[in-house]
């Protein structure tokens, strides 16, 4: 039983001693009777709401209980909400050196990585890992889809760092069953916003301890890697070939960047 539900009961109970204490009375109060057996009314309900919340949170399995008790119960969810949330997702396993997001390209989806790791790429150069229990594309969904920001395209080209197991929700899909539930809303947007403060203070401090990797580790490098791993995979090559393409050009544009600057 969580606490909330506990407080609805006491106040359930707060309440129907008011309105037992006022029945009896010899000359009973009519508007302090009226309004306990409302608020009678408004709790007991409220009870119920969390109640129903609990029954449904019963539904996970092992594998989802252990995955919400270790990244998702510390973000006000409940385990009812989880449950709604994993049934909106799929899983997918991807391999090492799948793209997940390509910088300044728009995603219809947001992934949270159960294993694996993943590499974010921001103007070519090495920004950070996203480890198990991190969002991908969480930045442009939070803005777009929750607070009503444009957004041209994803925040960093995000490339998975060995094999990793995702589960993956369509935007769109997300955004009205959560506009229905405006308490899962709330609760959404506050795990998005805790994930995400977790990720740049680990993106800094991936910068102290590692700032002579990051400095030898640009897109070119790794997409490279890729195309050597990748068993002659055509689409994929094919697919690397025009990110290459596209940071060479972005590369040539920064030294006429910067003499405009000086100019």
């Amino acid at each position: 039983m969580t606490d909330m539900l506990q407080l609805r009961l006491m106040l359930v109970g707060g309440y129907a001693g008011l309105v037992t204490f006022h029945a009896f009375h010899p000359k009973p109060l009519k508007i302090p009777l009226r309004w306990s057996a409302f608020f009678v009314i408004v709790n007991a309900g409220a009870a119920m709401l969390l109640f129903m919340d609990e029954i449904v949170g019963q539904l996970l399995s092992e594998e989802e209980i252990s995955l919400y008790e270790k990244h998702f119960q510390d973000d006000n969810l409940t385990r009812g909400q989880f449950y709604y949330l994993m049934k909106l997702a799929r899983q997918v396993q991807v391999s090492d050196g799948n793209i997940l997001t390509e910088e300044g390209q728009a995603s219809t989806n947001i992934c949270f990585i159960v294993k694996g790791q993943a590499k974010v790429y921001h103007h070519g150069y090495f920004a950070a890992y996203i480890d198990e229990g991190g969002f991908v594309n969480d930045v442009a969904f939070h803005l777009k889809q929750l607070a009503g920001v444009t957004v041209d395209g994803s925040y960093g080209t995000v490339i998975a760092r060995g094999d990793c197991t995702l589960l993956v929700w369509d935007q769109s899909e997300l955004k009205s069953f959560v506009e229905k539930r405006p308490d899962m809303e709330k609760n959404m947007k506050y795990t998005l916003s805790r994930h995400l403060v977790t990720s740049l203070l680990k993106q800094r401090e991936a910068r102290r301890s590692h700032r002579e990797v990051i400095q030898n580790d640009d897109l070119n490098t790794e997409l490279n890697r890729i195309k050597i791993t990748s068993n002659g995979d055509e689409k994929q090559n094919t697919f690397i070939d025009h990110q290459q393409q596209q940071q060479q050009q972005h590369e040539q544009h920064l030294p006429k960047v910067g003499q405009l600057l000086k100019g």
